[in-house]
């Protein structure tokens, strides 16, 4: 279970990085709200509901290219959980 936790903060971390690269404000918002329950899970059934959260797809002037890496490594490491 520890390591699901670490595995939530890598996402949580990258998140943080891929924020300052969302260039479209109403997509932020809209993951801010997505990512929220996934963040706030403090056991182990709450994490299991909350880690099918979807960002918004990197289409258009959503992302710039850092931050559509980082949804890239956001999606490897919720498929490893």
């Amino acid at each position: 279970m520890d390591e699901l936790f670490r595995r939530r903060d890598d996402i949580l971390d990258l998140y943080d990085l891929l924020c300052d690269e969302t260039d479209d404000i109403d997509k932020l918002e809209e993951n801010n709200q997505k990512i929220d329950g996934f963040r706030n899970a403090s056991t182990y059934d709450e994490l299991a509901q909350t880690i099918g959260f979807s960002l918004a797809q990197a289409r258009g002037n959503t992302y710039t290219d850092k931050g559509k890496k980082y949804k890239e490594q956001i999606s490897k490491i919720k498929t490893a959980m």
